[in-house]
Parts: C-alpha cells; structure tokens; sequence
C-alpha cells in the first residue's frame, strides 16, 4: 500500500492555524512567511478496509503493454463475490479490481480478474496505532475515527478459505498477517504534561 501525503498542504494548515496567518482573500506574505491558498480537498491516497473487501493504492503495478500511458502506482481491490464455474454451477470467487486511474475514490473504477474460485472465507481485519486490537473496518477518509483519519494501518490479517476439490464440505485455509512496510502516517500529537511550556513560535 502507498500512502502518499501531501506535506504542503499540510504545512499550509498549520501555519493557518497559527495566530491568523493565512488570509483567505489574497496569496502573498504574513510576517515573512511565504504562503499560498490551500486545496480545496485532501489529495492524499486512500486506504479502505472492510471485513470483506479492501481497496488501497500500490506502487506495485506493472506496465503490460509498451506505450501504454501508465504509472508504476493504481488502484487496486480484493473482494469476494458470486461467479460461475466452467460447468454453469455457481460459486464465490476472489476478485482482484485494478485502475490505473487514481481518483478520489478509490473504491471504483478499473477491471476486475478472477484470482481464485470456490473462495468459502474472505475475512479481513486491520490493526493500527490508538487501535487496541485487530479491527474489521479500517478507512483513512473517516470523518469520525480520528486514528483511522488519514492513516493506514500497520497491518492486515487475511484469513482464506478454499474448497477442497469437489467437497464442500472440506476446505483448505490459511491465516496471514501482512505488514505494511512504511505507512508513512503522520507522527501523533502528544498531550501536554503540567512542566510543558508554550514557546512564541
């Protein structure tokens, strides 16, 4: 997963934060500092996690055809859903989405494959700094989650199951846990203790 940041605006809201610096009506400088007008939005990458998909941006991807106007990094999602065998009998298979376009929502768009059929476990679940334990839903756009907000988790749990041949009632599973290798968060504010004191700057 690639988490990418931008610093600059993030710069930018602190220094607005700090003692009116910004002006919202002109470009230009406040007490030497040199600023500019924020984005209206987050430009950041996003990662959505649920117990039963994910979504996120690599930096993994590969260009397949020779001139094709592609980067190294898309968006990319793993679900399960229904699907059909070679025979017409239906059954559930994991689905890999990918998009070279990466768009506000990371969520949609793109081509999904099939990567493997007779899927009878999916269950992902994701764990993170201010997270106690493992959780099943994880989404660095929340509005409500202030240590799910703009980050990404440090890790994620794949649990999968497989039918084994053509008993059902018989599965082969496997339990991962995934790192994420630089989650590149941002550092988390400390509180204040009594003998902490306010500098002017």
């Amino acid at each position: 997963a690639f988490h990418w940041r931008d610093l600059q605006s993030e710069v930018r809201a602190e220094l607005k934060k700090m003692d009116n610096l910004f002006d919202p009506e002109s470009e230009g400088t406040s007490r030497g500092i040199i600023i500019s007008r924020p984005p209206e939005k987050d430009n950041s990458t996003q990662f959505i996690g649920q117990s039963d998909r994910i979504d996120f941006v690599t930096l993994n991807h590969g260009q397949l055809f020779k001139g094709t106007p592609e980067a190294d990094f898309a968006e990319v999602g793993y679900k399960v859903e229904s699907c059909q065998k070679l025979d017409g009998e239906k059954t559930k298979c994991l689905y890999r989405r990918t998009d070279t376009l990466v768009d506000d929502d990371v969520t949609e768009g793109g081509k999904s494959s099939v990567l493997l059929r007779d899927v009878e476990e999916f269950k992902l679940q994701y764990l993170g700094e201010g997270k106690q334990d493992w959780v099943g839903d994880w989404k660095s756009t929340s509005s409500d989650d202030s240590t799910t907000r703009g980050n990404f988790p440090d890790a994620v749990e794949v649990n999968l199951g497989v039918a084994k041949g053509n008993d059902k009632n018989k599965k082969i599973s496997f339990q991962m846990v995934v790192p994420i290798r630089f989650t590149n968060n941002p550092t988390q504010k400390k509180k204040n203790s009594g003998n902490d004191f306010k500098t002017g700057f």
